[in-house]
């Protein structure tokens, strides 16, 4: 290698990794970021256990690093977040190095590819090519959206891509010394970087086939016969790499600890370290071997599987973190068993990647198999244990089961499998619903026959959902959808939409950052030209503001080019090591999507994790300089000189920087505090020693992240109610966290263990009915009275059967049955009990009434439980509900002496089961609080949504009534309190120009906005106008009336209010913002094509409402006034047009007396739209809004 060109390859590279530093340094998030990022930062700092399937080593590096803030816990989150910037440039760094191999290698005839990369002499020309599509390439993906969107904040995808630019540049260092004697000695690095890998997140594994084909071009000529031994051992390698090393591994730990602690009688753990001893022996055995017998490649082999292993040993540090039980602590993974199944994630299950059932499967009524008693066929694939410390053994609690589903159901490559109902309801909406027909066993049932009939109906108005079918799942022959159906969902929606769509918006151009479901308005990629955009998502000069931000970003397709370019020209030039990187572009693109079958709609964009499929097209980006390079060359006949090359290099060198302009605002997170805020926001305003259950990623990990980092309002207690679910974080929820006590409960783990009231049966209905059913067997006695089989019970047999309704039914067997349920026939009369009782009756399970419900309903008490109630009584202990500041004493009179919950659902859970038995020890000494995002569901809050108390972001739950939703309004409120809250909140920043956030941190302007509503609606009805006055503009300080915000609902609520209270320009110059942007999106959306028209129906609706709300609260606002004519007026102003263009619109359709499903369908919605209008003149006068009705149907001729 020429010494000037290793310099300034080393030079640029490190400048590259200067640049990339600052670049995301003075971008990256000062604070904590939503989503996981939150339960990383803790882990790091406090080395907790991450949810499966953990991230070790980066727990490790950010504990070490955490300690730069010298025990300063608010610099913790800052510090994280540095470590993904700077792992971020350094893949920089190594992309760079990379790239400049790869391109040298192209310099190199083919038939002379086998040679060391430094063999080749570069002349100046070709060392300025070389160097410039290092930085060009390097340049780019730097700038890309995807990485530096995972570059800023602390999570684990910017080092997982470090690893994978790490494992990809060392084969290239391997290269100039592989036919030395210690060359192999890279081989080793690159498998101990494999097994650290794992100790961040698993892709970076799929680097492997690239590091092969690059070792097979090196070492091997060409031929097909060669290349397809390559393949194969390509795959054998990778397959033993992520199938069988790892897992086998842990399996292997996982066995031997179980044998020896319960056959052998030796101490928990003693199996890990015998199992340590045995795989030591093993290597150094193997090592012997090789050594004896001379075996290069045996020898090498093993020390890349010992530094796997050396590696993978990171991951020691969650069963011994897990040991010590930190706060955060998921999974509990403490044991071999536990880590085996923690690295396995089967907290997860497990989904068919290539055969396996579909998602009909668990819609048809021939599903499932089932075997001669009628019983669904399962299979046992697992086991699951307790360590129980008092015998010092594993115990069995359960086996692991599964469905055996009908061959019928299962089939090859099956993508549409998930049986979630919302899932399944997508898979149908979105690519057709599974054919179906009526089973030929009700061909002469009326009934059956009317319900197909119903439900074929349904299908042709397009108004049919999948529960449908599988309510009447009875009568119906269900069909899996066809290989065809599955090949056209993997490939245009898992491949076209959740792959290219994301590629293109790397390297060609993103419409917005708004999550997309298939609108033509939201999260496309666009190319900048308006002959490509236009025909696919309509006039983009059209596009309303609202859907243009700062993630509307352009590059006008040139990276995307480039990148072609230069695959194309590696493939002409170079086959093998196109191959390479196609290997790698393949498997974490496409490759991933197959194996996770992600489904739609997911909860957030997934672009983060196809990251290393950016970084290999990123290369060719990069080897695009070149290719163009060659075609000049080519095209002029002779080489460049180093002034022209230098020139070329300069004129593409604007593309990285038309993608950092294009990127930087929506890129920059320096100003963004929101998840910081809404952490402080959620958890300050608690009463001292508050019990908060939250649900999501987002209520739960920001607010872990402040508590923990900078333990702050440590005596709150956080309990994340869907993770509750988990004998594991159950456990945590009883204990205490810092000053906070656990929850009150008298829960043992024993109740709680796998395998132990896994599902509680509420059964009050079930009772009922079959008592009633008995009774009805009977018949009237002499003087006209009902007789009770408990009388029957007391006759003898020849008279009691005078009594049946039919001599023909069998006395003993109807006696037998009573006789097994008497002891529940008192809960038909009373069916409450108060929570203790609720309790009580759960956990004894040697009651009589306990044993009579396992008797008759044939299950064995333990994984199942009974509950004969449905309704639940809470005592109010009112002293303590005012002495500790859970009801205010001006609200003390409103207090009820009891609160009565109805439980609507028919199995209870874990969760349900800490819930009765807190509430049984509840003593009201404790503020209980749940998050405002799960209160919409009653099970969330289980059943207590009459007794909440609006306490800005939370509920507290009260003893006073507030019949929920009544009037539009969601609980109580005391305004001392909520104005406490609301000018406590934490500003979010919303009010800067300069900060730009994201989709999901704008969503919850909403959420401020509504308690600010709240909060001045309460004091205007107090009388209180000047404090209302004060309110609304704060809010509106704090969260403008920008596009970027909410510019609907939320703002005509808020002009409404100004109405009420006088000030009248500002809610005029509100509600005609909100008009404006409404109808700026109707005119948009008119001018769709019909296609295109029918992925924004959601947002036609939308701003349709957004009209309707603006009009009703104004209109309202004048008509509370007293003002009924003026409000009346203000209706006629816009409903007058509307009406007016209807009639228009409806002639036209109507004169040529055709009209299509389209046109039909666009004349109802408009009808409806107007329809609901006219509900705004019925608060007014409901006499006007009749005759304006009658005047709409006589329209259309009704």
């Amino acid at each position: 290698m020429d010494i000037k060109f290793k310099k300034w390859n080393n030079i640029l590279g490190w400048i590259m990794f200067a640049i990339a530093a600052v670049v995301y340094l003075m971008t990256m998030e000062r604070h904590l970021s939503l989503w996981d990022c939150g339960e990383y930062i803790v882990s790091s700092a406090k080395l907790g256990v991450t949810h499966a399937p953990g991230a070790a080593l980066f727990q490790l590096f950010g504990a070490v690093w955490a300690g730069l803030s010298f025990g300063d816990g608010g610099k913790y989150a800052i510090l994280i977040n540095s470590t993904s910037a700077l792992f971020s440039a350094g893949t920089i760094l190594f992309l760079f190095w990379t790239i400049t191999y790869f391109a040298r290698k192209m310099f190199i005839n083919q038939k002379d590819i086998n040679i060391s990369v430094d063999s080749f002499e570069l002349n100046q020309t070709q060392k300025l090519i070389t160097l410039g599509s290092g930085l060009i390439g390097a340049a780019i993906f730097m700038l890309s959206d995807t990485f530096w969107f995972s570059a800023v904040e602390g999570e684990v995808y910017a080092m997982s891509s470090f690893f994978t630019a790490v494992i990809v540049w060392l084969i290239t260092k391997w290269d100039p010394v592989a036919d030395t004697e210690r060359g192999n000695k890279w081989l080793v690095v690159i498998a101990l970087f494999i097994g650290l890998s794992i100790g961040v997140h698993l892709m970076a594994i799929l680097a492997v086939p690239l590091v092969c084909y690059v070792y097979y071009a090196r070492k091997h000529k060409f031929t097909v016969k060669s290349f397809i031994i390559a393949n194969i051992i390509t795959v054998a390698i990778l397959a033993f790499t992520f199938k069988i090393i790892f897992p086998v591994t842990m399996t292997f730990f996982g066995k031997t600890e179980i044998y020896v602690v319960n056959n052998l009688g030796m101490p928990f753990h003693s199996g890990s370290i015998i199992a340590s001893i045995i795989l030591i022996g093993f290597l150094y055995g193997v090592f012997k071997l090789s050594k004896k017998y001379g075996s290069a490649l045996v020898n090498t082999i093993a020390w890349c599987v010992t530094f796997m292993l050396v590696g993978f040993s990171c991951w020691l540090v969650i069963p011994i973190r897990a040991n010590a039980n930190p706060h955060m602590n998921l999974n509990d993974p403490d044991t071999a068993l536990g880590v085996l199944d923690y690295f396995n994630r089967e907290q997860y299950g497990s989904w068919p990647v290539m055969y396996g059932p579909v998602y009909t499967a668990h819609i048809a009524n021939d599903g499932i198999n089932k075997d001669a008693n009628g019983n669904y066929e399962r299979v046992v694939t697992g086991t699951d244990y307790v360590k129980d410390n008092r015998i010092g053994q594993y115990v069995k609690v359960s086996d692991r089961i599964d469905y055996v589903y009908n061959d019928k159901y299962m089939k090859f490559f099956p993508k549409m499998f998930n049986p979630d109902p919302n899932v399944m309801e997508n898979y149908a909406a979105v690519y057709g619903f599974p054919e179906f027909s009526l089973n030929a066993a009700y061909y002469n049932d009326e009934g059956a026959q009317q319900a197909y009939a119903e439900l074929m109906s349904r299908k042709e108005s397009k108004q049919l959902k999948i529960a449908d079918l599988r309510k009447y799942n009875e009568i119906l022959d269900i069909e899996s959808p066809t290989l065809l159906q599955q090949v056209n969902y993997f490939l245009d929606y898992q491949v076209g939409y959740m792959f290219l769509r994301y590629f293109m918006w790397n390297f060609s151009g993103r419409q917005n950052d708004l999550e997309g479901n298939f609108e033509v308005t939201k999260g496309n990629w666009i190319s900048g030209f308006s002959f490509i955009d236009n025909p696919r998502l309509g006039d983009q000069t059209m596009l309303p503001d609202e859907y243009k931000n700062d993630g509307t970003n352009v590059y006008y397709m040139l990276p995307l080019f480039l990148g072609l370019i230069g695959m194309f020209v590696q493939l002409n030039r170079n086959f093998v090591n196109w191959w390479a990187i196609l290997s790698l572009f393949f498997l974490t693109s496409v490759g991933i999507i197959i194996y996770t079958s992600v489904k739609p709609f997911e909860p957030r964009e997934r672009d983060y994790a196809l990251v290393s499929s950016f970084f290999a097209f990123a290369i060719w980006c990069g080897l695009g300089v070149q290719g163009i390079y060659f075609a000049v060359k080519k095209a002029t006949k002779k080489e460049l000189t180093p002034g022209l090359a230098g020139g070329l290099v300069a004129v593409l060198a604007g593309i990285p920087v038309l993608m950092g302009f294009q990127n930087w605002d929506d890129h920059d997170r320096s100003e963004r505090s929101v998840a910081y805020s809404l952490a402080y926001n959620y958890i300050n305003p608690l009463d001292k020693n508050a019990i908060l259950f939250v649900y999501g990623d987002n209520d739960t990990y920001p607010l872990w992240g402040l508590q923990e980092t900078e333990n702050f309002r440590e005596d709150v207690k956080i309990a994340n109610l869907t993770l509750a679910a988990s004998p594991w974080n159950l456990e945590q929820l009883l204990r205490r966290t810092y000053n906070a006590p656990g929850l009150p409960t008298n829960l043992k783990t024993s109740d709680f263990q796998s395998g132990t009231n896994d599902n509680i049966f509420m059964v009050a209905g079930s009772i009922r009915n079959v008592v009633d059913q008995l009774n009805s067997f009977t018949k009237e006695g002499p003087n006209g009275e009902k007789i009770h089989l408990s009388q029957l019970a007391t006759m003898s047999p020849e008279q009691a059967q005078q009594f049946l309704v039919d001599p023909e039914l069998d006395l003993n067997q109807i006696l037998s049955v009573y006789k097994n349920l008497a002891p529940l026939e008192k809960f038909i009369t009373n069916d409450t009990m108060t929570a203790k009782e609720a309790i009580d009756f759960i956990l004894d399970n040697k009651s009589e009434e306990k044993k009579a419900l396992a008797d008759y309903f044939g299950y064995q008490v333990g994984p199942v439980n009974f509950l004969p109630v449905s309704k639940i009584k809470i005592p109010v202990n009112k002293a303590n509900a005012v002495k500790y500041g859970i009801v205010a004493k001006e609200d003390a009179a409103s207090m009820v002496d009891e609160i009565v919950i109805d439980i609507k659902k028919s199995t209870l859970y874990k969760s349900d089961l800490m819930m009765i038995s807190m509430l049984a020890n509840y003593n009201w000494d404790r503020p209980i609080y749940f998050s405002g995002g799960g209160v919409s569901d009653p099970s969330n809050t289980f059943y207590l949504n009459d007794y909440l108390q609006n306490t800005g972001l939370t509920y507290k739950f009260v003893p006073i009534y507030n019949e929920f939703g009544k009037g539009g309004v969601i609980g109580g409120a005391n305004l001392n309190e909520l104005s406490r809250i609301f000018y406590s909140f934490k500003s979010s920043g919303f009010e800067n120009p300069k900060a730009s956030f994201s989709i999901t941190e704008r969503a919850y302007t909403s959420s401020y906005r509504n308690v600010a509503v709240r909060l001045a609606d309460d004091l205007l009805k107090a009388g209180k106008k000047a404090e209302a006055i004060k309110v609304l503009d704060k809010i509106m300080n704090d969260i403008p009336a920008w596009t970027q915000y909410d510019v609907g609902y939320g703002v005509s609520r808020i002009a409404g209010l100004y109405l009420k209270v006088g000030e009248e320009k500002k809610a005029q110059e509100l509600f005609a913002y909100v008009r404006k942007h409404a109808n700026a999106k109707i005119t948009f959306f008119n001018t769709l094509s019909i296609g295109n028209r029918n992925t924004v129906s959601r947002d036609v609706a939308s701003a349709k409402s957004d009209l309707m709300m603006a009009l009703f609260n104004e209109v309202s606002a004048i008509s509370d006034k007293g003002e009924k004519d003026k409000a009346l007026a203000r209706f006629e102003k816009d409903y007058g047009p509307l009406k007016a263009e209807f009639e228009a619109m409806y002639q036209e359709v109507i004169a040529d007396g055709k009209v299509d499903q389209n046109e039909e369908t666009r004349l109802m919605n408009q009808l409806n739209f107007l329809n609901d209008l006219i509900g705004v003149a019925a608060e007014v006068d409901t006499i006007y809004a009749k005759k304006q009705q009658d005047i709409l149907y006589k329209i259309v001729g009704q």
